[in-house]
């Protein structure tokens, strides 16, 4: 019995010094503080993150479901990324009158995430649209690669000779801006088909775009130097 009670006493004690470290744990919490705002931060941007870090953000446009965030790095205050986000329009209606920077709690390199103040279970999901140094935003057109994407924007009139430029779509820099040829022949067969619904990929050379009559021939479209 005596053993018993000991096994019962020890378990108790073992149960409280738990509680009290879970306790003295979140104390922790509540008293931790952001990193040293870097001078190259401006000095509206505010922190989000958590004991494994964190980033700086600055709303940069006016707030609505498409917004643009400059989004720094905590220590030294590089610039992570600096473009526009969107979320789902339902989902800005629960917030568009609450201040979000109350709201905003982390970025991951692709989307900026935000509590939902109605649904603790469900964050609201900011996803990345285009990098902010891209001009003509209405007239870009995206294609998503295999280890990301980019945007396309033509600068002259469709023809067997079109000026494309082409941006790298995570930093907006400019990886081509010039001439390109497809033939006569082969722009015979895109002619008459909406030009942004064709293309496919750039492989760092050519513009790759989908033949509309034959889907297992691409058009390859040079550049002129």
């Amino acid at each position: 019995m005596k053993k018993s009670k000991k096994i019962v006493f020890y378990s108790l004690i073992l149960t409280i010094l738990v509680v009290a470290g879970i306790a003295i744990w979140f104390s922790t919490l509540e008293k931790w503080e952001p990193p040293v705002k870097p001078k190259s931060v401006p000095q509206d941007a505010i922190w989000a993150g958590g004991y494994d870090g964190g980033c700086f953000f600055l709303l940069q446009s006016e707030y609505s479901d498409t917004s643009r965030f400059t989004v720094y790095e905590e220590h030294k205050g590089d610039i992570w990324y600096d473009g526009y986000f969107y979320c789902d329009k339902n989902d800005f209606k629960q917030i568009a009158e609450l201040d979000w920077r109350d709201l905003v709690t982390c970025y991951n390199g692709l989307n900026v995430f935000m509590k939902n103040p109605y649904d603790g279970k469900r964050e609201i999901v900011w996803h990345k649209v285009m990098p902010a140094n891209i001009p003509d935003p209405n007239e870009v057109y995206w294609v998503e690669g295999d280890n990301g994407g980019w945007f396309f924007l033509m600068k002259s009139t469709y023809s067997d000779t079109s000026h494309f430029v082409i941006y790298e779509g995570n930093t907006g820099e400019i990886l081509h801006d010039g001439l390109f040829s497809c033939g006569k022949k082969d722009f015979e067969c895109i002619a008459e088909s909406e030009w942004s619904n064709l293309l496919k990929q750039y492989n760092g050379q050519e513009i790759v775009m989908t033949n509309p009559e034959d889907k297992s021939r691409h058009i390859l479209w040079h550049p002129i130097e």
